[in-house]
């Protein structure tokens, strides 16, 4: 049978507390490792992203004249 709140001693009391505040620490901890790896992974992705944009642009302005990548893409207008 646990105890309620009211009938635990103060020293019950603070163990619980200290429990708790040492499971908030540790989430939060959790969580700004997650954050941070998430931001590497969001680094890495734009890093790949802008190596393909640059091996692109090099494809594009070695492309022979009068083919569509060395012409400006055309606007499409909605009919």
């Amino acid at each position: 049978m646990t105890k309620t709140t009211e009938h635990k001693s103060l020293s019950e009391l603070q163990n619980e507390l200290l429990q708790a505040t040492t499971q908030l620490e540790r989430q939060r901890s959790s969580e700004e490792a997650e954050r941070r790896a998430t931001t590497v992974a969001l680094n890495r992705v734009n890093a790949a992203q802008k190596a393909i944009d640059t091996a692109i642009d090099a494809l594009r302005s070695d492309a022979a004249k009068d083919t569509d990548w060395k012409r400006p893409p055309m606007r499409e207008f909605p009919t």
